[in-house]
């Protein structure tokens, strides 16, 4: 007003620059603005935090940097640099907001010829055992028809989805090999042969007071099996079935506390064996978990109860394993 009244000139020019300028300002600072407002808001509203779990527009990860301009993502392979302007414009999922614990979901396959009860009581007993489970909840598992099945399992949160799910994928091939179930279609397994059973029988004998004559009786009768490495061989307060003779790899067997932690007791290896309490039928007292991938020969208690009724020795010998297993897990307790 003072150019124009004091002093007469045209201001209408200047006027028209400075809009034109400020318009082209505004349009070329739009994105930038966006995002410095879009991070103000969620600084806010605080719908996440430093360490959560995003799944953002297929981007899922945890929140490991946040400022004015964007959300670092650490996706696992490297770092997603989220706007802040596209997750306030769009919808996300907080995982880590799912009262402390995180549902993980699979799907697998085994053949039309499995039965489907004794697939889903696999999934369940395999997901049962999983380190990762969240304490109190229970693995579901519904067969989808055909060759499918899906289970649905609780984690203590997103981060452990991924260990959960290769810890129960390394698991369940060892379980359905025991069990005789063809998982993705496959039931083969090279390592169960009567030529390695013999072995087996030939490498448990001396434990067992046989001589090369009787071992060919005893292979019909006994089966081999694996385990992963953290897989439960054998639980605690059981009645065992068989002995499982251990014929390579390690198995510890631990005691477990009033509050739920396992005390170690001793550990098992080559030569040893487990379930010793079948030919007394009492319960286990430890816990036996492989601690590396484990091979075992899997003797039944009515071949052990013959082969004891004609060797009195043998049986004072399992009765002496049970003794002092059972005095290392009352020392382990004490201490």
């Amino acid at each position: 007003m003072l150019f124009s009244v004091v002093w007469g000139t045209d201001v209408a020019g200047l006027f028209t620059a400075l809009g034109v300028t400020s318009i082209v300002l505004g349009l070329a600072l739009q994105g930038a603005i966006g995002s410095i407002v879009s991070g103000l808001l969620l600084l806010f509203e605080q719908p996440f935090r430093l360490g959560d779990w995003l799944d953002a527009g297929g981007v899922r990860g945890r929140v490991v940097q946040v400022n004015w301009r964007a959300v670092h993502i650490d996706t696992g392979n490297g770092i997603q640099i989220m706007p802040n302007a596209t997750l306030a414009g769009a919808s996300f999922t907080n995982l880590s907001r799912g009262g402390g614990s995180f549902t993980v979901t699979t799907t697998v396959s085994f053949t039309t010829d499995d039965p489907p009860a004794e697939v889903v009581a696999l999934l369940q007993r395999v997901a049962s055992a999983l380190p990762q489970l969240a304490e109190g909840s229970s693995p579901v598992a519904v067969p989808l028809g055909g060759t499918d099945y899906e289970l649905s399992f609780d984690t203590r949160g997103p981060a452990l989805e991924g260990a959960a799910l290769a810890t129960f994928r390394g698991w369940l091939w060892y379980a359905a090999r025991r069990a005789g179930l063809a998982l993705d279609g496959d039931a083969t397994d090279d390592f169960v042969t009567p030529e390695r059973t013999e072995q087996a029988v030939l490498a448990i004998a001396p434990t067992l007071n046989l001589s090369a004559e009787d071992t060919p009786a005893l292979v019909p009768l006994v089966r081999l099996e694996r385990y992963a490495a953290g897989e439960v061989v054998l639980p605690a307060g059981v009645v065992p079935e068989a002995v499982r003779f251990v014929l390579h790899g390690a198995v510890s067997l631990g005691a477990t506390l009033p509050d739920g932690a396992v005390v170690p007791v001793t550990r098992v290896e080559a030569g040893d064996y487990v379930g010793q309490t079948a030919l007394t039928r009492e319960v286990t007292s430890t816990n036996a978990v492989a601690l590396t991938e484990v091979a075992v020969a899997v003797v039944p208690t009515s071949t052990l109860d013959d082969l004891v009724r004609v060797r009195p020795r043998l049986a004072r010998e399992f009765g002496d394993v049970i003794e002092r297993r059972r005095d290392q897990a009352r020392a382990a307790l004490a201490g």
